[in-house]
């Protein structure tokens, strides 16, 4: 079995290699197998494209997923504000596959 820092640093390296994403967004824990992911990303292919790198790494047993979304001021109209539906849409569960 890796050892935690070793874990922990297969999983940031996996994370680095992934084109969309930069290292610093996301935060990795390691205890015993059981990996956490922590931070904000702007999308949701950034945010599974990590969750996706660290599936893969041999050694992660349990993978914690706790990266936010928040989602750039593209999609927000001049008062601030997301329009009604996108925001309804977007804010149930923003990154849900199943849509």
């Amino acid at each position: 079995m890796k050892s935690n820092a070793t874990l922990r640093m297969d999983v940031q390296n996996a994370i680095k290699r992934q084109p969309l994403l930069h290292a610093d967004q996301i935060e990795v824990t390691a205890d015993h197998g059981v990996v956490s992911l922590f931070g904000t990303v702007d999308s949701c292919a950034k945010k599974l494209e990590a969750e996706n790198a660290a599936s893969t790494v041999i050694g992660v047993k349990t993978l914690v997923k706790n990266i936010q979304v928040e989602f750039r001021d593209a999609f927000k109209n001049a008062n601030g504000q997301m329009g009604g539906k996108v925001l309804k849409i977007l804010m149930s569960n923003p990154c849900d596959r199943k849509r």
